[in-house]
C-alpha cells in the first residue's frame, strides 16, 4: 500500500493547502484513439476542497518499485456536473467541459 506523502507528492505543492476530503483506489478508461479499444487503467481519486486529482501508477524497471504521478486535475470550479450509471458496474462520469469527460470505477459509488 502506497504512503500518503508519495501520493500528496505527486499531486503537486498547491495540494498541500487542500483538504482531502474522499480518497480511493479505482480505474480510469483511458481511450486508446481511432480504431482501438478502450482500456482501463489504474489510478488514485483524491477529491479535496478545491480540486479532483487523478494519480497515475506507474512501474518503475527496479523489482517492486512504483512511481505515482499526477495524471489529472480537475478543479472543483470547472466541473459542471457528475453521472452516475444506474447499473452495478461502478462507473462515475464526472463532466468538465474545459478538460474532458473521466470515466472513474470506482468501488465506493
Amino acid at each position: 500500500m502506497p504512503n500518503q506523502r508519495e501520493i500528496n507528492a505527486a499531486m503537486g505543492p498547491s495540494s498541500s493547502s487542500e483538504q482531502v476530503i474522499f480518497s480511493c483506489k479505482s480505474k480510469v478508461v483511458v481511450h486508446g484513439g481511432l480504431f482501438k479499444s478502450n482500456t482501463v487503467s489504474p489510478r488514485f481519486l483524491v477529491m479535496t476542497s478545491g480540486a479532483v486529482y487523478l494519480v497515475l501508477v506507474a512501474l518503475v524497471k527496479k523489482p517492486d518499485t512504483v512511481q505515482f504521478k499526477l495524471d489529472h486535475r480537475i478543479p472543483l470550479s470547472e466541473i459542471t456536473g457528475v453521472t452516475m450509471s444506474p447499473l452495478w458496474d461502478d462507473y462515475v462520469i464526472v463532466h468538465a467541459p474545459m478538460d474532458f469527460d473521466a470515466v472513474i470505477e470506482c468501488p465506493f459509488k
